[in-house]
Order: C-alpha cells, then structure tokens, then sequence
C-alpha cells in the first residue's frame, strides 16, 4: 500500500502529462482502466479507488477547469 503512505506527495505520471491524456492515447483500453470511449468523453475506472467499482468521467478534450468545457462539449451528441 506504498500509494497510501505516499499520498501527501505530489505523483506526476511517469512521462509528466496528463493521466487521463495519457490514458486516451493509449491503444489498451483494458490496460489503461477506460470502461467506455465516446467522441466528446470517456469513463475510466479510478486506480486507486476509494470504493470499489469507483468510475470517473473525463472529457477527450484536455482542459484545467470545467469552466474551460464548451457547451458544446457538455450536450450529447
């Protein structure tokens, strides 16, 4: 549970970007924990999940608040 003792430090992916970038550029949907891949955002099973079957949704497009989302981004296609 070395994640647990380490929680207070800061953890940057191994390449330094974004986890949930990096995520969707991989090609093992499986391996990367996404459940779910749509045009404009994706499910994606937490690593370290407070509760078991813990899912987040993230949108495909980077950005650093949701107050960056378009609108267009949040209504379904």
């Amino acid at each position: 549970m070395a994640y647990v003792a380490s929680a207070g430090a800061a953890t940057p992916s191994p390449a330094g970007g974004c986890i949930f970038c990096e995520a969707l550029a991989s090609d093992d949907d499986r391996r990367a924990l996404i459940l779910l891949r749509s045009a404009k955002a994706f499910l994606i099973l937490n690593k370290y999940p407070y509760a078991s079957g813990h899912v987040m949704a993230a949108f495909t497009r980077h950005v650093g608040a949701l107050d960056e989302v378009t609108r267009r981004s949040w209504a379904r296609s």
